[in-house]
């Protein structure tokens, strides 16, 4: 044999073991999970590398949640050897027999694997299953889910209420329970979480009922992706270390921090799509007259009881719509229903809008004042108040009807002044203007006045104290260094800008909500509030809530609070949403300051 056959021969010799070495190999902890439970795959290669694998493969079947990088060298005989690694986090999307796809990894590939999911988990590892109906699980199923529907067939923008039921009978930690709506169905979390247990097919589950709104946007069928949970359960492939212990095994499985030293593997479980068969506003039927509920009632009171006031005297009438299968921001405006003869002008109260969740579904209530004042005497006659809404459950228009009264005014009361309208000190631009002698400011021609002198020093001496308090603290903030201050506390009032009016400001609390950017939104919304009650803006969340008088927004601000303070996931969309249904309704109450110079 020729030399050059020898050394070709040695060569291939040599390099057919280096080939082998060079490949990719992959390998998973496990070869079978429950359903939604997370798996970890690792790869390997001989040598360091700096460009990551490509895991675009992945994605069909597998949901990455994150990786971790890692390597090792070795010296044996002087012979140096490293070995990069990649550890892989995913959870299977679906059930069945997956297999993990080949990874090209620098030009080389890794073999192909197989993973099932579903049916019954590794011993002592807890199962999981997905399920978007109330229809009974597999005994498998250690964590599950199953959702409902009230109604399943609506109108569009009628509210519907979703059930979803968690049952788990392993403990979750970390757990997430997320439903995100699209731009056909809107989607708003109402009511506080209930627990209670449950026995299903031998076994004792814990359940969690959580409820939300749905608002569907257009007629047809509508698909919503299912509700996501995402937890951490213990891998009981690497137990507790004092698991196996007889005595301190006892011990901690009844202390609180029970668990907390096993090792935790994730958990994504996502629910069957819900489907709405939406019905579309049937012809004939306006915009404004399209309310969509089961059951409707509206009561009236007056407030005095009498028909007969004096001009310039208000009467209030108080108006309570109740409604079932809507949320009260859907409830429209009655001061706009209203019809007043020439003569009387109406002073609308803002309205005190409630939402309940109950046993019987929703509930809502709309309660308003509205102050009535004649300028003049006469005999009135107020017309019937007619609010039109679509029986969803008859499929019918119906109309609710107040019946007319008749007022009888009399001449103002001597001393008193029929005009409604109230005097000003100010105009509209802030600048003083005259005021008619005999108003209520003070008379100096008609003598002193002891007792408001007494109580001008007792003011100032208050403001006087107050401005030494203010600097004082002033101070003391200057000495402080600036790493010492600490960051600004959610619950405290927030620095304003002087530039941006209500509309900006509500644009960027959009823009930052629909990011799902909790810190940015919580800033623009604040200084939305301070644009829109630049007299006396509220000093944080819980204040603007109370301002907004709604007990919906009392649930989603605490949830934009509660996500600054532990920088934790945030979805804007709900608070969008109720947001935008308060300012159409805002918009349209007339607001007149003036009314309260009346009832002096």
């Amino acid at each position: 044999m020729k030399i050059s056959q020898v050394v070709a021969i040695a060569i291939l010799a040599v390099g057919i073991p280096l080939a082998a070495q060079a490949a990719v190999t992959a390998s998973l902890d496990r070869s079978e999970v429950g359903s939604g439970e997370g798996v970890q795959l690792l790869l390997e290669r001989d040598g360091s590398s700096n460009n990551p694998p490509d895991l675009t493969p992945l994605a069909q079947d597998f949901s990455v949640l994150g990786t971790g990088t890692g390597s090792s060298v070795q010296i044996v005989n002087g012979h140096v050897s490293s070995t990069a690694q990649i550890r892989i986090s995913m959870v299977p999307k679906h059930d069945g027999k997956l297999q993990v796809p080949s990874l090209e990894w620098d030009g080389q590939r890794s073999q192909t694997l197989v993973l099932t999911v579903g049916g019954t988990s590794a011993p002592g590892t807890p199962g999981v299953s997905g399920q978007g109906s109330t229809v009974a699980q597999p005994d498998s199923s250690h964590v599950f889910m199953d959702t409902k529907l009230n109604p399943s067939q609506v109108f569009v923008d009628q509210a519907v209420l979703l059930t979803v039921r968690l049952h788990t009978d392993t403990p979750l930690q970390q757990a997430g329970l997320d439903l995100v709506g699209n731009r056909d169905v809107k989607v708003q979390p109402i009511g506080e979480d209930k627990q209670s247990s449950e026995s299903r097919n031998g076994r004792d589950y814990q359940v969690v009922e959580r409820r939300y709104v749905l608002f569907p946007q257009r007629s047809g069928v509508l698909q919503l992706d299912g509700p996501v949970l995402q937890a951490q359960v213990v891998d009981a492939a690497r137990a507790d270390p004092f698991g196996g212990d007889p005595f301190f095994g006892n011990v901690f499985a009844r202390l609180p921090f029970a668990g907390t030293m096993n090792a935790l593997r994730p958990l994504r479980l996502q629910g069957k799509p819900i489907a709405l068969t939406v019905q579309p506003r049937p012809a004939g039927v306006a915009a404004q007259d399209w309310l969509p509920a089961t059951a409707i009632d509206l009561e009236e009171t007056w407030l005095p009881a009498a028909a007969t006031v004096h001009a310039g005297e208000p009467i209030t009438r108080h108006l309570r719509l109740h409604a079932q299968g809507i949320t009260a921001g859907q409830l429209p405006d009655l001061s706009a229903a209203m019809s007043l003869p020439e003569g009387i002008k109406a002073y609308p109260d803002p309205a005190k809008l409630d939402t309940q969740l109950g046993a019987e579904g929703l509930t809502a209530s709309r309660d308003q004042d509205i102050a009535l004042i004649a300028s003049r005497p006469g005999h009135y006659d107020l017309p019937p108040m007619r609010v039109s809404w679509w029986d969803a459950k008859q499929n019918t228009t119906r109309v609710l009807t107040v019946p007319g009264r008749t007022l009888d005014v009399l001449p103002a009361v001597a001393g008193t002044n029929a005009t409604p309208e109230a005097p000003s000190s100010t105009t509209s631009d802030g600048t003083l203007k005259d005021v008619p002698t005999g108003g209520r400011l003070l008379n100096f021609g008609q003598g002193f006045n002891a007792k408001a002198h007494a109580w001008f020093w007792v003011s100032a001496g208050l403001f006087v104290a107050f401005l030494g308090a203010m600097a004082a603290w002033w101070r003391e903030r200057k000495r402080a260094p600036r790493g010492a201050r600490g960051p600004i506390p959610h619950t405290g009032p927030s620095v304003v800008p002087k530039t941006g009016n209500v509309s900006t400001s509500m644009q960027a609390f959009i823009a930052a909500a629909q990011a799902n950017d909790a810190p940015a939104a919580r800033r623009h919304l604040l200084v939305w509030a301070s644009k829109k009650w630049p007299q006396d803006p509220p000093s944080g969340l819980q204040a603007l809530a109370q301002r907004l008088q709604q007990s919906e927004f009392d649930a989603l601000l605490k949830q934009l609070d509660r996500a600054c303070f532990s920088n934790g996931e945030w979805q804007g969309s709900p608070l969008v949403l109720a947001l935008k249904t308060w300012r159409q309704s805002a918009a349209k109450e007339v607001k007149i300051d003036e009314i309260a110079g009346l009832y002096r």
